[in-house]
């Protein structure tokens, strides 16, 4: 009630939680604590893997894995803090490209003879 009666845009600041806080929630902080158990088991055990083996492992349990979700992570950070600032709007900029694609006559699908 606090927050409604002073900011006068409420629907921004439900965004911006919505937004950086589901960020986090989703991807950032899952991703962090696999990271670290994988770095504590590994200080118990290193061979922990060949030790035991999981028939339910997961096909992702590759080490690549959480680098390439903090490197989505970090992608979204960019586009939502820039779609939220206004600074830019990705449907204008993909239909710019579309349009850009269909006037070039290399790409263009119209056969001519």
């Amino acid at each position: 009630f606090i927050l409604a009666v002073i900011f006068q845009d409420v629907e921004s600041i439900v965004a911006f939680t919505g937004s950086y806080a589901g960020l986090g929630i989703e991807f950032l902080f899952p991703t962090l604590l696999l990271i670290q158990a994988r770095f504590e088991l590994n200080k118990i055990d290193r061979d922990f893997h060949e030790k035991y083996s999981n028939p339910y492992a997961s096909p992702f349990r590759h080490c690549c894995w959480p680098l390439v979700i903090l490197i989505w992570c970090t992608f979204s950070l960019g586009f939502v803090t820039l779609h939220m600032s206004g600074n830019i709007d990705l449907i204008t900029i993909l239909v710019d490209y579309i349009d850009s694609d269909s006037r070039n006559p290399i790409l263009s699908h119209s056969g001519g003879s």
